[in-house]
């Protein structure tokens, strides 16, 4: 690779396959990481937001913990030096970029991370292989589909 290192926000199921060593996907997105050791991994408020809900709740099996000890792991994860914070700040309402007709309440959250990747020029880094990408313009370019 040449210029400027890759740059991949990371979406929840990203994140939780990173730090949960009992994760479905935990040794697909490791091989995936190790393959370009330089890049850049974002998070948002949202995605932090859902890792501390989804890896804290007690009744599912893959609880990494408490809501206090995930927050610890979640800063300890952003406080890579390979880390940047995005802030939310686009939106869905965006009618010269999103096409309102492609979403559908189960894809708006994921689409928002890609249309936030593509504003900041970054990829969305995912497992999610049905994302609608033609939901905004250049979504086709701007995510990862990790492979499993």
């Amino acid at each position: 690779m040449s210029g400027q290192p890759s740059r991949y926000l990371l979406d929840v199921h990203t994140v939780l396959a990173l730090l949960d060593p009992t994760h479905v996907f935990h040794d697909a997105a490791h091989a995936w990481a190790e393959a370009d050791p330089d890049s850049r991994w974002l998070t948002c408020p949202i995605v932090q937001s859902g890792v501390l809900r989804v890896a804290s709740q007690p009744r599912d099996t893959n609880s990494l913990d408490t809501v206090s000890a995930v927050r610890d792991l979640v800063r300890a994860f952003t406080a890579h030096p390979g880390h940047e914070f995005l802030a939310d700040d686009v939106t869905l309402l965006d009618d010269r970029i999103v096409r309102p007709e492609r979403l559908t309440p189960a894809s708006t959250t994921d689409v928002y991370l890609l249309l936030l990747a593509q504003q900041h020029g970054a990829k969305l880094a995912t497992f999610d292989r049905r994302l609608p990408v033609d939901a905004i313009d250049g979504g086709t370019e701007a995510i990862e589909v990790i492979g499993v």
